[in-house]
């Protein structure tokens, strides 16, 4: 089924800018200084709680807390705009819970329980919602977050993923339902995005049938609600025609690399985890290698040729050790035992933030620590702009990443 370009003017003509400093409803939000040489700025949220992972566009971080999504300034720490999507206990906001966030173009999507919030990116008001089918197994959990993910690729697509749910295709611009994949893929993982290429489209499925998954699937586990068996692959579909380009079984997370045109694929096998590249246009393999890990499940990126895998032997919370991969021949460069740590990877530095006491920056190219902060995350944060942005207990954090960690010049 091939979806035509819409082009953006002739579908939202009056809105040009992603967002816009000194909108109506922006606020100054002072940002506090820091006693700590790398703090770009630290602002508090109140009695909000920084729920879910901030997304940087541009200049702009937007941050979704439990009842909001702030707009902030990366440079200053000015608050552009907030929008109250939800009030506990009460049923006439846009949103009942506040989760994951992504922007593209005009328009910024909040994944709320069984719903798509989309906001005007100038000033934060409501532009639609869309209400999401239920779980098709109730027992897994019915009312849980979706994801809303928007490309630059294909600005007028937003595919919706929920646990256990179908995927959906939906008018980035009105929410309009393009395409149910449910005949196909019944279950998504919310937690893993939709990776849209210029020519495949990929996602992580879960059956928690053995009748309807592909033969080539085996199961990976049981499921934990329900006692069934779990399967799990990396679907691969043509962009252009949306039909299966291919499907690797037993998949337990994947990553998506364009630039290098790879797809990462982790499985897990009692207590060795192992990380596989293909070619993305293929499927053919490039090459594997394996760690000793419990868990494979975690975050992973793959940044200037480098992959950045993490496992843990303690438990499936976090992990505590990093391998740094050359992501084109699987080469170890070098490893680093961390202790609890949540994993980001920029262009030139990774980081392991939600250590028991320190935030710490790693060389990408040889994993030397290069500077730490004493703030710890409480999340998985962004990277964008020459900044790193990550919610605290009490808010959120901006830290400088050039110059091992010096004061800002902005």
């Amino acid at each position: 089924m091939a979806l035509p370009h819409i082009p953006m003017a002739a579908v939202v003509p009056s809105v040009l800018l992603l967002l816009c400093i000194g909108c109506s409803n922006a606020a100054v939000l002072e940002a506090t200084p820091s006693a700590s040489p790398n703090m770009r700025w630290n602002i508090s949220v109140g009695a909000d709680e920084v729920v879910m992972n901030p997304f940087i566009s541009g200049t702009v971080t937007l941050v979704p807390t439990n009842t909001s999504v702030y707009a902030i300034d990366l440079h200053t720490g000015l608050l552009l705009w907030k929008s109250v999507l939800t009030v506990p206990n009460t049923t006439s906001y846009a949103c009942s819970s506040v989760g994951y966030v992504s922007a593209c173009g005009p328009l910024v999507y909040v994944g709320c329980i069984d719903k798509v919030a989309a906001l005007f990116a100038t000033n934060g008001t409501v532009a639609w919602t869309k209400a999401i089918p239920p779980a098709t197994t109730p027992a897994y959990n019915p009312s849980r977050h979706v994801r809303a993910d928007c490309t630059p690729d294909a600005p007028e697509w937003l595919f919706v993923a929920s646990f256990n749910a179908p995927l959906l295709l939906l008018s980035a611009y009105d929410g309009t339902l393009i395409r149910d994949f449910s005949d196909a893929f019944p279950g998504t993982f919310a937690k893993d995005h939709v990776h849209v290429t210029n020519e495949r489209i990929v996602f992580l499925n879960t059956w928690t049938s053995a009748a309807a998954r592909p033969p080539t699937v085996a199961p990976i586990g049981v499921a934990t609600v329900g006692n069934g068996e779990l399967f799990s692959a990396a679907v691969v579909l043509d962009r252009l025609s949306m039909e299966v380009a291919y499907i690797i079984g037993n998949a337990v997370n994947l990553l998506v690399d364009d630039h290098s045109h790879q797809l990462f694929v982790r499985f897990s096998v009692n207590t060795t985890q192992t990380v596989v590249a293909y070619h993305l246009g293929t499927g053919a393999l490039r090459w594997s290698a394996s760690e000793p890990g419990l868990f494979a499940t975690f975050d992973y990126f793959s940044n200037n040729g480098r992959l950045f895998m993490a496992t843990s032997m303690v438990n499936d919370a976090y992990p505590n050790n990093l391998t740094a991969y050359n992501a084109s021949t699987g080469e170890v460069l070098w490893k680093q035992v961390i202790g609890f740590f949540y994993l980001l990877a920029g262009d030139e530095a990774v980081f392991a933030m939600g250590t028991v006491t320190h935030t710490k920056a790693y060389a990408a190219a040889t994993g030397e620590i290069l500077w730490e902060n004493g703030a710890v995350a409480v999340n998985d944060g962004a990277v964008g702009d020459g900044a790193v942005v990550f919610g605290t207990s009490t808010g959120i954090l901006a830290l400088d990443i050039a110059n091992n960690g010096t004061v800002s010049t902005l």
